[in-house]
């Protein structure tokens, strides 16, 4: 069952959410993107030519694009929830505060790679609730994904305990963070797919067959629940003084944004961070690290997701 923001360790942590994105269903101006007044931007969308299917989806009865008295936090610019207003059907609701403006007669989009970010965001979020295995069981979405996450992690705690220079620890940290993207992000089973969990990770972090089974002895299925328990795990098996999801995701996201906070456990907001990114116009303004560190990979990822997108929309 695919899960959602309220299942993830760092949502539970943060009450307030919640009550931010009711009062934004429930108080935002829903914008007619069908209307006349709308053309300009749908034009704009089109001639981005990201996808062929934005503006089919922009334009959709089960899309909401809000603009809000105030803007909700960046993580929140694209989510999938019950709508009060329409018999609590399913929709996809897009902040487009601060970014979608009615001026003289018609609506203006001051960033179309921000709005196009938000759709392809959008876009991944309904799919992953409706159709879940279209995204987790797809092979470059598992790879290059966990080799993006895989990089960004091993990034992450380098620059807390230095450890890229040991290259056996990078090997087994590399292992041990591919088995988490899969169980975790992916939500592939670990009891009943663990042989396959396993030789993944271990291929693609490059770790040898002893290191494979040294962190086989330590790890348990219950290591890879959530963010939380994941690091807690790390820490015990590396010696990683202090290491906790306070003290990593303040790294996490200073050096790839608020707005990836969700990233580590939540499939869409992993994949939004990425194909922000290869969109470009600094939706995410750690852009460029973030393309310096995944490279290819990320590329891949977000073609993946894109067309993915398309086939099924």
């Amino acid at each position: 069952m695919a899960k959602s923001y309220a299942d993830t360790y760092i949502f539970r942590q943060y009450s307030e959410y919640n009550k931010k994105i009711f009062k934004f269903i429930m108080d935002c101006e829903r914008v007619n993107t069908k209307a006349i007044d709308f053309q300009d931007v749908l034009y704009d969308i089109k001639r981005r030519k990201i996808s062929d299917k934005l503006a089919k989806v922009i334009t959709s009865d089960n899309v909401v694009i809000g603009i809000g008295k105030e803007a909700l936090p960046k993580a929140f610019k694209t989510f999938v929830s019950e709508d009060p207003k329409d018999s609590k059907k399913l929709k996809l609701f897009i902040d487009c505060t601060g970014i979608i403006k009615y001026e003289n007669g018609v609506y203006t989009c001051k960033s179309i790679d921000y709005l196009v970010s938000y759709l392809v965001s959008g876009i991944t979020a309904y799919i992953y609730k409706l159709k879940e295995h279209t995204l987790t069981g797809n092979s470059s979405v598992i790879r290059d994904g966990a080799e993006c996450f895989m990089r960004m992690f091993s990034y992450v705690i380098d620059i807390m305990y230095k450890i890229t220079s040991v290259q056996q620890v990078k090997h087994r940290l590399d292992y041990i963070s591919s088995i988490y993207f899969q169980a975790n992000i992916i939500g592939r089973d670990i009891d009943k797919s663990f042989q396959n969990i396993s030789a993944v990770a271990a291929k693609m972090s490059g770790a040898s067959r002893q290191d494979v089974q040294y962190i086989n002895m330590l790890i348990e299925p219950s290591d890879f629940d959530n963010l939380n328990t994941f690091l807690i795990a790390v820490s015990r098996i590396f010696k990683f003084k202090d290491l906790n999801c306070g003290t990593f995701m303040n790294v996490w996201m200073r050096k790839f944004d608020t707005s990836a906070i969700f990233a580590p456990e939540y499939l869409p907001a992993f994949s939004t961070m990425l194909t922000n990114v290869y969109i470009g116009g600094y939706v995410n303004s750690q852009q460029l690290l973030i393309e310096k560190i995944c490279a290819n990979p990320l590329t891949e990822f977000a073609k993946t997701i894109i067309q993915i997108g398309d086939s099924v929309s």
